[in-house]
């Protein structure tokens, strides 16, 4: 008896230093991911959205019934990890930095828990990831392309209007004399990951996890895209109706958070048609089942 208690508590010990182990190295190398570069920030309100997004994947994920041992990680696992890891390195991406990282934090859980490597939480990855700022770091000429398409998309609305003298010069616009410059800062990446996260709490919350998740991610990129591109139409409107100094106080100090609450409002209003149809899909299935038999 006391040889097989001590044998447990051995047992325990061991599974305890590894999962101490894991859950140092997962801390720290999402440390090391995070300081790396800094240069993006801003202001401290950009970092909030981001760091949200961990605590709301363990918060979506399932409740799982907990090895009685640390299983061994599959080498293929490994070596890609190893991979993106490397990779990340060589060519300083963000991208491949924080997909190793929530790899390595999807193959601890399915070490240590039953099924977590269901489908379900396989989706749910879309939170680790985005909670690093890889948006920011590697996607800067997505940020140039919003910066552009909205800059552009307001020339044309302005001269089919034909309400003012509209000259574009890059990201540069003239509106009757007065310049407005779509900054890089206006570029809408801190908006796009903001949306992309509280988007797809919204999607999960609504509508389940694998359902339209593609879809919804396309949509929400979208809708930021959206955002961004209303935010200047709304400076620029304000500037030619109002003035510069009044534009500056108010529009571009809120504007933005107004026209991003009202694209999430958006985004719900599809998610809920998503959901009545999926819900007519079900009740239409379901009669046919029904018939059969």
């Amino acid at each position: 008896m006391k040889t097989s208690n001590a044998n447990l508590i051995a047992s325990l010990k061991n599974i305890f230093v590894k999962d101490v182990i894991f859950i140092a190295s997962l801390i720290l190398y999402f440390l090391f991911i995070w300081v790396r570069k800094l240069n993006w920030i801003d202001d401290y309100a950009d970092v909030l959205p981001i760091i949200v997004a961990l605590p709301v994947f363990f918060g979506l994920v399932k409740p799982c019934q907990l090895k009685p041992r640390f299983t061994s990680i599959p080498s293929f696992s490994q070596w890609i990890i190893a991979a993106l890891f490397i990779v990340g390195i060589g060519i300083d991406s963000t991208i491949f930095l924080s997909a190793s990282w929530c790899l390595l934090l999807y193959v601890w859980l399915g070490s240590r828990f039953h099924q977590p490597a269901s489908n379900e939480t396989k989706y749910l990855l879309i939170f680790p990831f985005l909670a690093f700022p890889w948006i920011n770091l590697d996607l800067v000429q997505l940020g140039w392309w919003f910066r552009l398409s909205a800059a552009t998309l307001i020339e044309i609305m302005f001269n089919w209007i034909d309400i003012s003298s509209v000259r574009l010069h890059g990201t540069l616009i003239n509106i009757e004399g007065i310049p407005i410059s779509v900054a890089p800062a206006c570029s809408g990446l801190n908006t796009l990951q903001s949306m992309l996260i509280a988007g797809m709490v919204l999607s999960f919350t609504m509508i389940g996890t694998k359902r339209f998740f593609w879809t919804n991610l396309l949509i929400i990129v979208f809708m930021a895209w959206m955002a961004n591109t209303f935010r200047v139409l709304s400076i620029c409107i304000s500037a030619v109706t109002f003035s510069p100094e009044i534009t500056e106080k108010f529009f571009h100090d809120y504007g933005g958070s107004i026209v991003l609450l009202i694209m999430f409002c958006l985004c719900g209003l599809v998610f809920y048609l998503e959901r009545i149809i999926l819900t007519r899909l079900e009740a239409v299935h379901s009669r046919g089942e029904t018939v059969l038999t």
